[in-house]
C-alpha cells in the first residue's frame, strides 16, 4: 500500500468515536465521555428532548462522577500536556458553565465519588495517598493520608468507601471507610488475603465484590452490625452464565442492584439478576435511568465499532450515538474468533484471533500484548487491533497469565515474575499461529506493559520475533522505579513482590546485544508512567551496538491515548515499520 492509503485507513478507524457512559445528571442529562470531535470531551444529553451539550473541548479529561439530583458534577482534568498533574473542576450539566475549585496543587487523581452535594476523591502525595473532599466553588481539603495506594469509589452522607492495597500485598485488597467529621479510617477485608473492591454505598448497605468465599462475588456489607451476605437477587440468570467478574454495580433502589458481568471476553447486563438481552460483545461502562427504567450503556465488540445505546427492561433498545466503518474498511476487516492456546507448563491462555480479509494465509501477522498487565484483550472494539488487522494483519492477542477477565487466580499468577510466564505464554502463541498456518512472519506489538513485553521479548526469545513495536515501554525497571511517583514506585513492588533483584534481570536494557528482530520504539514525550529516560538509553544502546531500529518521540503526549492525533502518532509510524520489516 501507498503511505497515503496505509494513512488514510489508519485516520478512518482512530476517528471513529468512542463512548464511556458517566452518569445521570439534573435528573434526566446524560453524562458520558466521547471522541466524537477529535478529542476526549464531556457531553450532556437530555435524555428527554434530545439536546446535546459539549461540557469541555480539549481540556484533557479523566474521569468525571454525578448523583441524579445534582446538575453539578465533578470532573478530573489534567492540567498538563500528558503529565496526568490534574485537578477538580465542577460542571453544569444544563448550560455547561464551569466552577473551579481551589487549594488543590494538581497531581495524579486515582479515584472520584459524589453524593450531589460533595466530592470525594484521592490523589497521590508524597510517600502515599491522600483523600479529599470538595465543594462547587470553595476549597479542597485533605482529610486523610495513608502510605499504601488507594481509591476512592463512593460517598454518602458522612462515610467516604474505596479499597487499595493496603498490606502491600498484589495479591489481596481491602476496603475502607472514612467518617468525615471525626476522620476515623477502618479497613475492612471479609478474610484476610482476599480481594474486595470497588465499595458503593446505598441506603441499606455497601455493594462490593469480593472472592474471600472462592469465586467473585457481589456482596452487602451492614456498616452498622459488619453482617456480610451475598446480594441477593430476584432471579439468577448470572448464576447460570457463571459470570467471573463484575466490572461495575450499583444500586436500583434501597433492595435491588444492577451490575455488568463478564465471562470469557463478553460482558452481559443484569437487573436484580436478570440478564437484560443485548448484541454479542462488551460494555465498559454504564448507567440506570430510573426515571424511565432503563439502562444506558456503551457496546461494541471486536468487529462492532462502538455506540451508545438505552436498554429497556425486556430487552429493546434504541442507539443514542454511534460510529459506522465504512464498506472499504469492513470489506478489510475478517472474522474474530476465541480459543483456549495451551502455554508451555499446560495452563490455558484464553486468546482472541482476529484475521485480516487483505491478507494471505499464512500471512503476516502481529501478536499483540495488551497493557496493564492487570488488564485484558476482549470481545471489543480496538482501535490498534482494528487498525493492524484493516492494514492486512492477521492479529492474535493472548490474554496472559495475570490478565484480568478470568478469575482472581488467574491474575495473580504473574505477580513476582512479571516477564517470566506471562511472556511464555506470549510465545506459546506466536507458535501455534505458524502451527495452524495462520502465520508466515510474525512481529510483536504491544503499548504500556505490552511495550516492556515487546522490548523484553526480542531479547529473551530473540528467534521467534520477525519485527516488533513497542509503544511507551519499560526498557529498565530499575530506572523506573527511581523516576516513578508513589503510586508507580508502588506499583513496581507490588507487581515484582519486593523481588527487586528482578528489575535487573527482566530489563533489556541489560541484554541488548542479544536483539536480532528489528525494533520500533514510539514513546511519548510527557509520560509520567513509563518514562522516556530509560527509552532513550536503550536507544542509544542499540545505536552502539549497530542494531536496526526506529525511534519516534511524540511531543506533547502523555501516557493515555486521548485524542484522534494521538492515535494517530503512535499507529501511523508502527504500521509503517511494519509494511517496511514483514513484507521483505
Amino acid at each position: 500500500m501507498s503511505y497515503s492509503e496505509v494513512a488514510s485507513i489508519i485516520e478512518e478507524i482512530v476517528r471513529l468515536p468512542t463512548y464511556a457512559v458517566i452518569g445521570i445528571a439534573g435528573r434526566q442529562r446524560l453524562i458520558y465521555l466521547s471522541t466524537q470531535e477529535g478529542s476526549s470531551d464531556l457531553y450532556s444529553l437530555d435524555l428527554e428532548t434530545g439536546e446535546r451539550i459539549r461540557i469541555t473541548s480539549g481540556e484533557r479529561v479523566l474521569g468525571a462522577a454525578t448523583h441524579p439530583d445534582s446538575s453539578l458534577f465533578p470532573y478530573i482534568v489534567d492540567t498538563t500536556p500528558g503529565k496526568e498533574l490534574s485537578t477538580i473542576i465542577f460542571a453544569d450539566a444544563h448550560t455547561g458553565r464551569k466552577i473551579p475549585v481551589d487549594g488543590f496543587k494538581p497531581s495524579r487523581i486515582v479515584g472520584l465519588a459524589f453524593d450531589g452535594e460533595k466530592a470525594a476523591f484521592s490523589s497521590v502525595i508524597e510517600g502515599g495517598s491522600g483523600i479529599w473532599i470538595a465543594r462547587p466553588g470553595g476549597t479542597a481539603e485533605l482529610i486523610h493520608r495513608v502510605t499504601s495506594f488507594i481509591y476512592v469509589s463512593s460517598v454518602r452522607g458522612d462515610i467516604i468507601a474505596g479499597a487499595g492495597w493496603l498490606t502491600g500485598d498484589a495479591r489481596s485488597s481491602e476496603l475502607f471507610f472514612l467518617n468525615i467529621p471525626n476522620r476515623r479510617f477502618d479497613v475492612y477485608t471479609p478474610r484476610k488475603g482476599s480481594t474486595n473492591s470497588a465499595p458503593r454505598i446505598g441506603e441499606k448497605g455497601v455493594l462490593f465484590e469480593s472472592n474471600y468465599a472462592g469465586p467473585q462475588r457481589l456482596y452487602v456489607l451492614d456498616p452498622g452490625s459488619m453482617k456480610l451476605e451475598p446480594l441477593k437477587t430476584s432471579y439468577r440468570d448470572h448464576v447460570r452464565r457463571r459470570i467471573v467478574e463484575h466490572i461495575y454495580y450499583d444500586w436500583m433502589d434501597r433492595d435491588r442492584a444492577w451490575f455488568l458481568g463478564k465471562r470469557d471476553g463478553r460482558v452481559y447486563l443484569y437487573a436484580d439478576g436478570r440478564e437484560i438481552p443485548l448484541p454479542p460483545g462488551y460494555s465498559g461502562s454504564a448507567t440506570y435511568y430510573r426515571a424511565k427504567n432503563t439502562f444506558i450503556l456503551s457496546r461494541s465488540s471486536l468487529r462492532s465499532p462502538p455506540s451508545l445505546i438505552s436498554v429497556e427492561l425486556g430487552g429493546s433498545s434504541r442507539a443514542l450515538a454511534s460510529a459506522r466503518t465504512s464498506s472499504r474498511i469492513v470489506r478489510r476487516i475478517g472474522r474474530s474468533y476465541f480459543v483456549r492456546i495451551r502455554s508451555f507448563d499446560g495452563l490455558e491462555i484464553p486468546t482472541f484471533v482476529m484475521e485480516s480479509n487483505v491478507a494471505p494465509k499464512p500471512g503476516p501477522t502481529v501478536i499483540y500484548v495488551h497493557g496493564g498487565p492487570w488488564w485484558e484483550v476482549a470481545d471489543r472494539w480496538d482501535t490498534i487491533i482494528s487498525t493492524l488487522v484493516a492494514s492486512g494483519y492477521h492479529v492474535v492477542a493472548p490474554n496472559f497469565r495475570g490478565s484480568t477477565g478470568y478469575g482472581e487466580e488467574f491474575r495473580r499468577l504473574d505477580i513476582g515474575d512479571p516477564g517470566g510466564g506471562d511472556l511464555q505464554d506470549v510465545v506459546s502463541t506466536a507458535k501455534w499461529a505458524r502451527e495452524v498456518g495462520l502465520a508466515s512472519k510474525i512481529a510483536i506489538f504491544g503499548y504500556s506493559y505490552g511495550g516492556f513485553m515487546s522490548v523484553w521479548a526480542t531479547v529473551r526469545e530473540p528467534d521467534v520475533w520477525d519485527a516488533a513495536v513497542a509503544g511507551a515501554s519499560v526498557p529498565d525497571w530499575e530506572e523506573m522505579y527511581e523516576l516513578g511517583d508513589a503510586l508507580f514506585k508502588q506499583f513496581a513492588l507490588l507487581l515484582f513482590d519486593g523481588k527487586r533483584e528482578l528489575w535487573k534481570e527482566r530489563s533489556a536494557i541489560n541484554y541488548a546485544e542479544r536483539l536480532k528482530a528489528p525494533i520500533c520504539l514510539i514513546h511519548p514525550q510527557n509520560d509520567t508512567r513509563t518514562p522516556l529516560r530509560p527509552v532513550l538509553r536503550y536507544a542509544q544502546k542499540l545505536l552502539e551496538l549497530g542494531k536496526k531500529f526506529e525511534l519516534h518521540i511524540i511531543p506533547d503526549m502523555g501516557h493515555y491515548i486521548a485524542d484522534v492525533k494521538s492515535a494517530m502518532e503512535i499507529l501511523l509510524p508502527g504500521i509503517l515499520f511494519l509494511n517496511k520489516t514483514l513484507s521483505r
